[in-house]
């Protein structure tokens, strides 16, 4: 009887190693055959050398895709206070919004009773309501944010992927609370300017729709932002505001480098979003978004835009923290609702 089952045991272990190497056998097979088929469909070259190419046809785009090469959807916007800007200085003040972990934005009775503390000479205080004051911002009368749109026009940004981000810009200024003024901008090889700062919407939003004039080549990501960044942080606004569409891998900058953008948005507190699709490095888009930022990444902009839907809409809920002025040598502010927190510093 012993003997019987030891060998109905060995042949169970055989059965199972050999279903073992039938899959991996297979995944092989399927590895080899994606890899075949983006070289036919992409004129010899391999998935990595794909991703330095200032343009990629339709076919090679679709064989790309079909071999599932590509890194899953993903974007770190939940479950937290986000907080778009604000000062320091003086009395602090701090513009913030909320979602939770589906995404979805905060109710007003919860962002309007957060508690709140301060960092003061190293030492955090819970601060009492007699303390600060608690507003919407879509009540206020305030220039309270400027922004800037950057959108990337290299070869490898389909007519359709510029007019989704068309679409994505067309909800965003649409939900946005307030008053403001945004600038817009374009890059390929070099970056331009498209529109100079105005707070007229239907003027902004023409802007972002697609030019079908402009050159798509390669991809100045880094050249493009610092342009940006520079015209934002000499504005006056408390709240500094950068959204970055791209599609590809860095490679033509020469005015910045990613240690100098990443520096000035932490030295200005300026509040990025991150837009990746294609070939658009995930490691990169955190990087560049900064500390307090946040970022969106999938194959394709459409794929994620109810989830970018769900980000304008908590805007439309912003409101402002205001902390009495004798309080003074704050270094940073932190806001929390139940188990939701950000920070400001």
């Amino acid at each position: 009887m012993d003997n019987q089952k030891n060998g109905t045991s060995k042949m169970i272990k055989n059965c199972l190693a050999g279903i073992v190497l039938v899959i991996l056998f297979s995944s092989c097979i399927g590895v080899d055959d994606s890899v075949d088929k983006i070289k036919e469909a992409c004129s010899g070259m391999t998935f990595e050398e794909l991703k330095t190419q200032n343009g990629i046809s339709d076919k090679c785009r679709d064989a790309v895709y079909s071999a599932s090469l590509l890194p899953d959807g993903e974007n770190d916007f939940n479950s937290k206070i986000i907080i778009l800007g604000g000062t320091t200085s003086g009395g602090a003040t701090v513009y913030y919004t909320g979602v939770d972990s589906g995404g979805t934005g905060l109710s007003t009775s919860d962002l309007s009773g957060v508690t709140v503390k301060v960092t003061q000479n190293g030492t955090e205080t819970t601060l009492n309501s007699s303390q600060y004051t608690i507003s919407s911002l879509a009540e206020s009368t305030e220039n309270a944010v400027s922004m800037g749109v950057v959108i990337d026009y290299s070869g490898s940004m389909r007519d359709k992927d510029l007019d989704e981000i068309a679409n994505f810009n067309q909800d965003f200024f649409t939900y946005f609370p307030t008053i403001y003024e945004s600038s817009v901008y374009y890059f390929s090889e070099t970056p331009t300017l498209k529109q100079d700062f105005t707070s007229d919407k239907n003027t902004i939003l023409s802007a972002t729709t697609r030019d079908i004039t402009y050159k798509r080549a390669s991809t100045a990501l880094y050249d493009a932002m610092g342009m940006a960044l520079d015209d934002l942080v000499a504005r006056s606004s408390p709240v500094k505001l950068l959204i970055v569409a791209t599609d590809g891998l860095e490679n033509a900058s020469v005015q910045y480098t990613k240690a100098q953008i990443v520096s000035k948005i932490s030295d200005n507190k300026v509040f990025v979003v991150m837009l990746g699709a294609l070939f658009a490095d995930v490691s990169e888009l955190k990087a560049l978004k900064g500390s307090r930022g946040i970022y969106f990444y999938d194959d394709a902009y459409s794929k994620f835009r109810s989830e970018f839907t769900k980000f304008t809409q908590s805007l439309g809920n912003v409101h402002k923290l205001t902390i009495n002025s004798e309080i003074t040598n704050v270094s940073k502010v932190t806001i929390s609702s139940g188990s939701y927190s950000g920070n400001f510093e």
